[in-house]
């Protein structure tokens, strides 16, 4: 569908010579088409697909040079200056997580904008907004370590300035707030009601041009979040593409007095609340979810980082705040990505984790509450748009995380996996892996689509910052009718449970229901278990004042089956994820055409009479209800496995006949799992080898793929003399195989007393016995 700039044609082509991202973004959208305002039935809930990701994207692309003719390093340098004439105390911070802010501007898009100069069109970050999580800071996380409450308000009010607003009124009636009437110095009788701060905060600019990257937001539970439906498995990720600043990328901050005579120390003061508040708060939008990051790489001059961290423990120890510090490791490779799905964007994102958080924390309460109540309570723990959760996340990369493209033949080859027993069945790793590296056919040719994923040993540093929150009930009017206050101590182990579970039974990422994606329990949580999880959850219902109900309609721990732990002794994951698939496949092989088939997830093509609940019969979807996972224990990896009954598979609010097929279903997987574990295979005891497929056959952003075309096969008939690999039989047998690497295909040797040297991996000059290319046969004869 082609869409123009709501402008006059003559206008329309001036616009192509446009180079400054703010009017790109703001006033020559490409969001105009008259078929798709007039054509009936139209689905406008794809508008943020049809418009906003185009127009992100092609704003990141125009940013990734400095446009023609700026001179950005001229325009830096007269900040600089203009700086320095002010006497303005500076330092450099570095992004350590992507960075976004003025989201809910007015613009032509929703939640897309980014804060970018009107004159110049750089991101930078307002002086405005810097002053105030300034505040913030020495509000909430500074003034309650003081000693002094009244002299500490009045060094607040001189830096930021006051005003005889209604807060401030509330704040002097107050008898437990340290606000008091101000008067003037040189006459005690009159008051000041109004005063500016005496601290001025300059724009943020950018140490050099900055370019722009397309971020999402995955909504996977519209209709919760908006009308506290039950947060099943059976909705569609609604997504929403905005701009951000990613890691990395340091900006310039500056602090100046607004006259000479004012203290050193209101400086020195604000600076450090600035500092503080760019570290452990975050600056921006969506800091809860880990944006807006900075770690100091320049240092101002008269600042302490002794005095921060002073503040800062003062405040843990206030219980003001709570911190809560791990280290997360990857048992199993993650296919991660953001919009792009990109070897530039596979990684992981704070709001991958959160969002999987998100979900576990709801299986503690869903058995307990309504939707509704649901609905509140995490709103009071992570977050809505109305109000900021209280638990901040961040993530910090450990070591160097590089991504590598998923080549399923080539992992299939290089790790020796064996072979399907027939070719109805599918090998156990691509079953599993299903679209991470296949053919799909546009615009009539067939081309080649790869993901990309972060290997296993990848470290990241997980911080969980936790604040006081006020749990509220609101009637039909908004107008709160009850609320309990939170504690810091009520709001972390919310947090410690979620990842807990997280990282015993989930994981994060493509196919994360699969086994990949898992990580280790951090040495943090070593103490935690399932019954743990469940003595907090219900204290925290407690201190929200919420006894039980009847519970909603999503995934519970209550009703969670769970299988046999399988310790396996291998050393191959991939043999370990391989032979999940498998037991997986051929359990759901025993319902080939039976549409009983559908209770494990849908979509799937499969014909007959089964009864959908009302919400997957609208959608046609419901995530796998089993859950793989492959952790560690004791050194080893051990298997584990979950299911989750769901009330729509089928329409059965009781859940029994999904909880008697997925006992059924873990049962008969426990089983063949535990007897393929049993073996001692030689490739699964080395380790798991992680080969990289070729570049640039990933899925590109909004442009056309890369033609996979087939490789160029030597012409081989029977009697030809090759040179071949000596393989393991892949049905295990005992037989003598060997690989022909030009072709890839593998076959027995038919005379095998004949061969000189039968080790694995020797490499052996046979001929062809006999050759079919179009069935992938070959068998070879040893030379006498």
């Amino acid at each position: 569908m082609a869409m123009i700039v709501p402008l006059p044609k003559s206008v329309r082509d001036l616009v192509r010579e446009n180079t400054h991202l703010g009017l790109q973004l703001d006033k020559y959208v490409q969001s105009w088409n008259e078929e798709l305002f007039s054509k009936p039935g139209d689905d406008t809930g794809k508008l943020s697909e049809r418009v906003q990701k185009p127009t992100v994207e092609l704003i990141a692309r125009k940013s990734r040079t400095e446009p023609p003719g700026l001179n950005y390093a001229g325009l830096f340098a007269r900040w600089q200056a203009v700086a320095a004439a002010r006497g303005a105390m500076t330092f450099k911070a570095k992004t350590v997580g992507p960075l976004t802010l003025h989201l809910a501007r007015a613009s032509a898009l929703e939640n897309a904008g980014i804060c970018l100069h009107p004159i110049y069109g750089f991101v930078y970050l307002p002086g405005t907004g810097l002053k105030g999580m300034a505040r913030a800071f020495a509000e909430t996380v500074w003034l309650p370590t003081q000693t002094d409450q009244k002299k500490a308000w009045q060094q607040i009010e001189d830096v930021f300035g006051w005003a005889p607003n209604p807060d401030r009124v509330k704040q002097i009636r107050d008898p437990h707030h340290p606000a008091e009437v101000r008067h003037d110095p040189s006459d005690p009788r009159t008051e000041i009601t109004a005063s500016s701060g005496q601290i001025v905060f300059l724009d943020a600019w950018p140490e050099k041009w900055t370019p722009l990257v397309v971020d999402i937001l995955n909504n996977h539970h519209f209709s919760y979040y908006q009308n506290q439906e039950p947060p099943g498995d059976w909705d569609s990720p609604r997504p929403v593409y905005f701009l951000a600043v990613s890691a990395g990328h340091t900006f310039c901050f500056a602090l100046a007095k607004r006259r000479a005579d004012v203290p050193d120390e209101l400086l020195q003061l604000a600076t450090e609340w600035l500092v503080g508040a760019l570290e452990y708060e975050g600056a921006g939008a969506k800091t809860a979810s880990g944006y807006g990051s900075f770690k100091l790489t320049e240092t101002p001059k008269l600042f302490s980082s002794d005095n921060i961290d002073k503040t800062w423990k003062g405040a843990l120890a206030k219980q003001k705040r709570a911190e809560f510090t791990c280290t997360l490791e990857l048992v199993t490779p993650a296919f991660l990505a953001g919009p792009l799905q990109k070897e530039e964007d596979c990684e992981l994102r704070p709001a991958t984790l959160r969002g999987m958080l998100r979900w576990w924390w709801r299986t503690m309460h869903a058995a307990h509450v309504d939707a509704a109540t649901l609905y509140r309570m995490e709103s009071a723990i992570w977050g809505d748009t109305n109000s900021c959760g209280a638990v901040r996340v961040t993530v910090e990369p450990l070591d160097n995380v590089k991504p590598v493209l998923f080549d399923k033949n080539k992992v299939r080859d290089e790790n020796k996996l064996p072979a399907p027993p027939n070719k109805r069945t599918t090998q156990g790793l691509n079953y599993f892996t299903f679209g991470m590296d296949d053919m799909r056919r546009e615009n009539g040719q067939r081309q080649r689509y790869q993901r990309y994923y972060i290997m296993p040993g990848a470290k990241w540093r997980v911080t969980m910052r936790v604040r006081p929150k006020i749990y509220e009930i609101k009637n039909d009017k908004g107008i709160v009718i009850e609320k309990w206050d939170l504690s810091v101590s009520d709001v972390l182990p919310q947090a410690q449970a979620a990842l807990w579970l997280l990282c015993y039974y989930g994981g994060v990422g493509s196919k994360s229901r699969k086994g990949f994606g898992c990580f280790d329990v951090p040495a943090e949580l070593s103490s935690w278990n399932l019954e743990k999880c469940k003595e907090v959850a219900a204290k925290f219902r407690k201190a929200c004042n919420r006894s039980t109900q009847k519970g909603c309609d999503a995934p519970t721990l209550e009703t969670m089956i769970s299988g046999e732990e399988l310790p396996v002794g291998w050393k191959n994951v991939w043999w370990i994820l391989d032979r999940i698939g498998a037991a997986a496949q051929a359990f759901a092989q025993q319902y080939a055409k039976n549409a009983q088939k559908l209770a494990l997830g849908l979509p799937r093509n499969v014909r007959g009479r089964f009864n959908l609940g009302e919400h997957v019969a609208k959608t046609n979807r419901h995530a796998s209800p089993l859950i793989f996972h492959v952790g560690r224990q004791n050194g080893n990896y051990v298997v584990r496995c979950v299911g989750f009954p769901s009330p729509e598979l089928p329409a059965d609010r009781t859940r029994k006949a999904s909880q008697n097929f997925l006992t059924q279903a873990i049962q008969t997987i426990t089983a063949n799992l535990k007897s393929a574990f049993s073996n001692s295979q030689g490739a699964a005891m080395q380790p798991a080898r992680f080969p990289t497929g070729q570049p640039g056959q990933s899925p590109g952003a909004g442009a056309r793929p890369t033609s996979a075309p087939a490789p160029s096969l030597p012409t081989l008939k029977s009697g030809d003399e090759v040179e071949v690999t000596i393989v393991e039989d892949p049905k295990g047998k005992g037989r003598l195989f060997a690989k022909h690497e030009a072709t890839g295909l593998v076959g027995n040797i038919i005379d095998p007393n004949n061969v000189p040297d039968k080790t694995i991996g020797a490499k052996i000059h046979v001929f062809i016995h006999s050759i079919n290319m179009k069935q992938k046969q070959i068998q070879f004869k040893a030379k006498k």
